[in-house]
């Protein structure tokens, strides 16, 4: 038996100028929003920032034209005409907005503020990790009886597990443990798990099936851009904090170094001198865009402390009680500036799941059958 060739009414065609015209805009955006802080925010960044809009439009018109020519777009314009699929953009590039940001900024107070080891610091996530793989199996299911509710109940939860860990942070401070952090990091995996697994499905429910797998690629892409784009606001926001509040700290810590160098027997005038210095590269070291690196004012610092060890006058054991004074406090100092813009930074982090919460009511609510059919191949 010969079975000839079949071909479908209206196959769909390649569209690779529309993959490298979107690849370029994605382009333009992502990068300068990834690098810009790290390279100082050159003028360069903003004109890619800027030029990734015309980029766009490009794009978008030459999709217009290939839905012309053949209908085959690589994204069917008309999908921006479905609530679904816009409320499904926002809901998507606002909520993880936050989940990225949190984790830049959670792992760097860790490892570089408190001092904990990258495994320590892999270990007081795994809460989070938790909560959001029993979220992620419980929500699908779920999903068909509450619809969108799932979404906002998500939001929610992240969102309280988030001033939950602000509420940690002030009442233990720069002594915090693993484990006191615990029950706020499970409600944040929690309220992760219940957005993320059904997010798509509850989205997709509500859009034609022609349109869907089109739709599903960009509310993924949608989700890598929020990322970038969060990471790099909450970069302005956290390393900002980090340098304003580097003057504050080092008021705080100021008194115990004074005392400290006076019991060491280090006259007045040099202790103001001491003090003054440790200002100085405490605010160096916090306004760097690396954290970690020694700035010059410090090694001047260190430096004046070993010239002070070789003086006959106080010797030797009186330079290194001042140097493990002043080692002592700098630790102290960048404990209690990491942990206050942590706290302070989270609440960005609140605002965007309280964002993310109201957008969800966007969505149409589909449920029953519907969204059965769309939960059950990720169940499988």
């Amino acid at each position: 038996m010969l079975l000839r060739e079949s071909r479908a009414e209206g196959a769909l065609r390649l569209d690779p100028v529309g993959v490298v015209l979107a690849t370029a805009a994605l382009l333009l955006l992502v990068y300068p929003l990834v690098q810009g802080r790290d390279l100082g925010w050159p003028a360069w960044a903003f004109v890619l920032i800027g030029a990734s809009v015309p980029a766009f439009a490009v794009f978008s018109l030459w999709e217009r034209v290939k839905t012309r020519r053949d209908n085959s777009p690589l994204v069917p314009l008309a999908l921006f005409r479905e609530r679904a699929f816009v409320a499904g953009l926002l809901v998507s590039a606002a909520f993880f907005s936050g989940v990225s940001a949190f984790f830049l900024t959670f792992s760097i107070t860790l490892q570089i503020g408190l001092g904990f080891t990258a495994l320590h610091t892999g270990l007081t996530t795994v809460p989070f990790s938790a909560g959001s793989a029993l979220a992620s199996a419980g929500s699908v299911r779920l999903a068909p009886r509450l619809g969108r509710m799932i979404l906002s109940l998500g939001c929610l939860l992240i969102g309280l597990g988030m001033v939950g860990v602000i509420l940690t942070l002030d009442r233990y401070g720069t002594t915090v443990h693993s484990w006191q952090l615990l029950p706020a990091l499970m409600v944040c995996g929690l309220g992760m798990g219940s957005v993320v697994a059904p997010l798509v499905n509850v989205v997709l429910a509500g859009i034609s099936g022609r349109n869907a797998g089109s739709a599903s690629g960009v509310l993924t892409t949608m989700q890598q851009v929020g990322g970038a784009v969060g990471v790099a606001i909450i970069g302005v926001i956290f390393f900002g904090l980090l340098a304003s509040e580097a003057n504050p700290t080092v008021d705080r810590i100021a008194p115990r170094i004074r005392s400290g160098l006076e019991a060491a027997g280090l006259p007045a005038p040099a202790r103001e001198q001491v003090v003054a210095g440790f200002r100085v590269c405490f605010q160096d070291r916090s306004s760097a865009k690396d954290p970690s690196a020694t700035p010059p004012s410090c090694q001047r610092l260190q430096a004046e402390g070993q010239a002070r060890a070789q003086q006959p006058q106080g010797g030797q054991a009186q330079g290194q009680r001042i140097g493990q004074l002043l080692q002592s406090a700098a630790v102290d100092a960048r404990r209690l500036d990491f942990t206050r813009s942590l706290q302070r930074t989270l609440w960005y982090e609140v605002a965007v799941y309280a964002l993310s919460f109201l957008l969800v009511f966007l969505l149409p609510n589909v449920r029953g059958r519907r969204l059965q059919q769309q939960a059950e191949p990720a169940a499988v």
